[in-house]
């Protein structure tokens, strides 16, 4: 039966030999057949996904073992061109032998989290249990979470493996890169449940570096949209924006997100909050404002912020310039002298905007 095993001309030719052996009742040693399967692995012959739908059962571990010793002692490049996807997914169910060959272990698992988001965790736990260098870690990881995690694998990551996030930067950025998802397009999300929770154990678990600024700028999302004052939005605007550390798109997407979400106001909370808030953060609020009212009822709205502004002693000149091109047209201020009939100090407003002053 050596002699059999050792001229077999692959891995599944080693599978059918000891397939015949146990139709015909000849005695297999299993540390024979793994050392078979070893030398053709070795050699870059790992497929294992033909070699067990011919192998009896009773010798499948011995097959897996084998070919797992194989690829750990084979060199890196044969390694990679046997770990075929389909290979992979065989040795994935094979967790407890796998773990014992960190290297090839590593790729199994990083092809089965690229391929099957739905075991990313899992996959990312089982990695963190390899005892490999993280300079051979951290690119797989990378690869696992090309695509950004969802709010709720990012917690179950920290809650399980938060002091491992510090060790490695792929797993550190994760959670920022969860904010930025929810962010695009324009912040919408960044107001809901998941971000909110997301935030709350950041902070908790990850009080320092960016992903605690960007919890900052989603808990700031949070307060603007419960804002009951001018006040209380200005301050939360101010956050949004200005956060030190916090990431650039995130602080861009929340704050688009933000002054929408602000254009929904009445025009006179609107100019309050412009009022109230630093020059910085009016000057931005009122750019993305005079950018695009969508209709005309919103550039009316516009238009009447910018007069009750103004009588609040305060003027921003991208609001002045869109307000006096608005108003410019001769019929135009005439129907918005009548639409402000019934407030004096919005059509004196209006008249000194009219006058250029």
């Amino acid at each position: 039966m050596r002699v059999a095993l050792g001229s077999a001309s692959g891995l599944g030719e080693v599978a059918r030999v000891v397939a015949v052996a146990d139709r015909v009742g000849v005695p297999v040693d299993p540390v024979e057949v793994a050392d078979a399967a070893a030398g053709r692995a070795r050699g870059g012959d790992a497929d294992v996904v033909a070699a067990l739908e011919v192998c009896p059962d009773a010798m499948r571990g011995a097959i897996v073992d084998g070919v797992l010793r194989g690829l750990g002692e084979a060199g890196e490049e044969t390694r990679r061109s046997a770990l075929t996807d389909p290979v992979c997914d065989v040795l994935y169910g094979e967790l407890e032998p796998l773990r014992a060959v960190p290297l090839v272990a590593l790729a199994v698992l990083g092809s089965v989290g690229r391929r099957h988001r739905e075991r990313r965790v899992a996959v990312t736990g089982l990695m963190l249990g390899l005892r490999v260098f993280p300079t051979d870690l951290d690119p797989v990881l990378r690869e696992v979470w090309a695509v950004p995690p969802s709010p709720g694998e990012c917690l179950e990551l920290m809650e399980d493996h938060v002091g491992r996030f510090r060790e490695h930067p792929a797993l550190a950025v994760l959670p920022s890169r969860a904010f930025t998802r929810l962010a695009v397009p324009e912040g919408e999300r960044l107001t809901g449940a998941d971000a909110l929770r997301l935030a709350e154990r950041v902070r908790a678990l990850l009080p320092d570096g960016t992903a605690a600024r960007d919890a900052d700028v989603v808990r700031a999302c949070a307060a603007l949209a419960r804002a009951g004052t001018p006040e209380d939005a200005a301050r939360a605007l101010g956050a949004i924006a200005f956060t030190a550390g916090a990431s650039r798109r995130l602080r861009d997407e929340a704050f688009a997100g933000a002054a929408r979400r602000l254009a929904r106001r009445d025009p006179g909370f609107r100019a309050e909050v412009l009022a109230t808030a630093s020059e910085r953060v009016r000057t931005r609020l009122a750019e993305r404002w005079a950018a695009g009212p969508p209709d005309r009822a919103g550039r009316v709205e516009l238009l009447e912020v910018v007069l009750r502004l103004r009588g609040h002693g305060v003027a921003d000149a991208a609001l002045d310039a869109w307000a006096r091109a608005a108003v410019g047209r001769r019929f135009a201020g005439r129907r918005l002298e009548h639409r402000f009939s019934g407030d004096p100090g919005l059509r004196a407003a209006l008249r000194d905007l009219m006058d250029g002053r």
